[in-house]
């Protein structure tokens, strides 16, 4: 792989942009993807909308939300 030089970050953005993608590069980006979910799963979330009894239910569920690091 060749060393390139930009004089601008917008060069270098446009650089790594892939107008015309072959099968390597759809393989890459499958492995990619599959690598990122080994490395952490997507959390399975219940569908819809939660219904509370009160709004003090429903700020203690926000603060363990908030509280829980594998929740983003």
């Amino acid at each position: 792989m060749a060393i390139q030089k930009f004089k601008t970050y917008q060069e270098a953005k446009e650089a790594l942009w892939c107008f015309n993608p072959d099968a390597i590069y759809y393989q890459s980006l499958r492995d990619f993807w599959e690598t990122s979910a080994r490395l952490k799963p997507l959390k399975q979330h219940s569908h819809g909308i939660t219904r509370f009894r009160s709004t003090r239910k429903a700020a203690q569920q926000l603060d363990e939300w908030l509280s829980d690091p594998t929740h983003l």
